[in-house]
């Protein structure tokens, strides 16, 4: 048994010391990896760049709102200034393809279309049924 154990051993050392060649560099395959999905860092502050979205001024059911749309979040501006951010919640299995569902719970804003398809823009109270919005001039 002790002869077999250092056979073995001997055949290790040995397999180990013909490696076949270099080591891929991580360069290498790095080049090779998917991007990584966006999604925001929570460590880095947002800059102003990444706030200067253009609102939307929208009519819905009778109430006339101006949202910002971005990535990850909507802010909703009421008429009198007031402001409320509403986080975009994370797609599903049952979410619609191509819509982004904002909410706080309370309200929610839905924003599907764009590239090449109108843009279309709902709202919920709670959990009312959705109402489509109608774009206002600004």
């Amino acid at each position: 048994m002790n002869r077999r154990l250092v056979s073995a051993l001997a055949l290790m050392c040995l397999a180990s010391a013909c490696g076949g060649g270099e080591p891929a560099t991580p360069a290498a395959e790095a080049h090779t990896e998917a991007p990584a999905a966006a999604t925001p860092d929570p460590t880095m502050l947002p800059t102003p760049l990444q706030n200067a979205v253009a609102a939307t001024g929208v009519t819905c059911d009778g109430q006339p709102y101006k949202v910002a749309f971005n990535d990850f979040s909507a802010t909703l501006t009421y008429d009198d200034g007031a402001t409320q951010e509403l986080p975009a919640l994370p797609p599903t299995a049952g979410s619609e393809p191509g819509v982004t569902v904002y909410t706080d719970t309370k309200i929610s804003f839905s924003k599907s279309g764009g590239g090449g398809t109108p843009e279309t823009i709902r709202f919920a109270r709670g959990r009312l049924a959705w109402q489509d919005c109608s774009t206002t001039a600004n």
